[in-house]
């Protein structure tokens, strides 16, 4: 394919000669490269990365990527799996250590070149109906695929995905009460099969995510050089429970009540993050999504797909947000809605300054990269490790992320970037 590290650019298109909102993909990983907003007559990314695309191959970062097979920590293992009378065996290979294998392995789809294709119409996983739906909210929109051979990383079957990733103009008008005005919206589909090389029917664990890392304020270099921490970002999740796990983070199947502890970020007024922050380095933890809100499935009959009974579309601009993200310097706040059962959320407390960070954050060719505590990871899937573990309130049957080859993985997630005008 093409050079893998040539940037896509995608703009909504409401005509403007200065759009409030852009995104740069690169195919590498399909990679957020940056998201790029102008609310206040100046052009912030709102995402950390590297000072030169180059360095996206360099080291393994998870600056913005897509990650799988399998989201998070999987034990190492020979680990057995059924569903529907069909069996296979996983088996995740070690890269974190030697019991854990972290975001699909030693080589996972954040090293993978995605294939852009030329038109979405050409989808194989996506229905006309739906298509005609996406565009009609979201006019701006590039689809990519990725095909994963049986066996690739301990995984059985060969899994084709696809993922559009589009941009949506703003949804609402300023709003006098709230002052808040809406740039537009971040959308991302990912939509998955998994095939047997002989035809018959095979199961496999699928649960991908995006590993994006926001700074709200990362444009506004600190006289020093070095990129303002996220401490002081605010943070609600609709959550009462976390995921337990050991010492090498790795899921037990429990759930920790989050109720007056470090890990309630709940109320409708959210603290920052830095208030209660641990002493252990942050955050990194799975918070599992309320159950009272309506969930769009993760796993659709392929049968009613292929049929054309299946729209899964309209309902993601109108579904309540999940998680919210809020910078009081930068007057911005980030809507996140997803049909996804909860959020990995990840403060950064494993950046350290090595490698580069962008020229726009106060960054250079020769480093440092982004300190401690320098974004906030938001990775929206199911829980890892659940087709290993029956976790309480988790009785929905895709609760355990195995796919079969009758059904269709399903996921999306919606970004709504919201701005405050300081002087209106």
């Amino acid at each position: 394919m093409a050079n893998p590290l040539k940037p896509i650019v995608l703009y909504p298109e409401d005509g403007s000669f200065s759009p409030p909102l852009a995104l740069e993909l690169l195919p590498y990983g399909l990679t957020l490269n940056k998201i790029l907003i102008n609310g206040d007559g100046k052009t912030h990314d709102i995402v950390i990365g590297p000072y030169v695309l180059e360095d996206h191959k360099k080291s393994r970062r998870f600056q913005n990527t897509i990650i799988g097979r399998y989201s998070n920590r999987l034990p190492v293992g020979n680990h057995d799996i059924e569903k529907g009378g069909s069996k296979e065996v996983v088996a995740p290979i070690a890269n974190e250590n030697t019991n854990v294998s972290l975001h699909g392995g030693p080589v996972g789809f954040d090293q993978a070149a995605f294939t852009p294709v030329d038109s979405i119409n050409s989808s194989k996983l996506f229905t006309q109906k739906e298509l005609t739906a996406l565009i009609a909210h979201a006019p701006s929109a590039t689809l990519f695929t990725h095909t994963s051979p049986a066996g690739d990383q301990g995984y059985p079957g060969e899994l084709f995905i696809e993922v559009i990733v589009a941009l949506s103009n703003s949804s609402r008008t300023w709003d006098p009460v709230t002052r808040e005005r809406s740039l537009g919206s971040v959308i991302l589909l990912y939509r998955a099969i998994v095939r047997s090389p002989n035809g018959t029917r095979v199961i496999t664990p699928v649960n991908l995510t995006h590993h994006w890392g926001f700074n709200l304020d990362a444009s506004y270099a600190l006289p020093n050089g070095r990129t303002p921490d996220i401490k002081n970002h605010r943070l609600f999740i609709d959550a009462k429970h976390v995921l337990a796990g050991d010492r090498t983070l790795l899921p037990t199947g429990e759930l920790v009540d989050t109720k007056s502890t470090t890990f309630d970020f709940s109320d409708p007024n959210p603290r920052t993050i830095g208030e209660r922050y641990p002493d252990d380095g942050g955050y990194d933890h799975y918070w599992l999504f309320t159950s009272d809100t309506p969930r769009q499935p993760a796993h659709v009959p392929l049968k009613g797909l292929v049929d054309g009974h299946q729209d899964l579309i309209t309902s993601i601009f109108s579904s309540t947000p999940r998680v919210q993200l809020i910078s009081g310097k930068s007057d911005l706040k980030l809507l996140f809605s997803t049909n996804q059962r909860g959020v990995q959320f990840y403060s950064g407390g494993g950046l350290d300054e090595s490698g580069t960070r962008k020229r726009i954050h106060g960054g250079s060719e020769i480093g440092p990269g982004y300190p401690s505590s320098s974004a906030a990871f938001l990775e929206f899937h199911a829980p890892h490790a659940a087709f290993l573990h029956a976790f309480p309130g988790a009785t929905d049957e895709n609760a355990d992320t195995i796919l079969s080859s009758d059904e269709l993985y399903n996921h999306w997630v919606r970004l709504e970037i919201l701005h405050t005008p300081v002087d209106e």
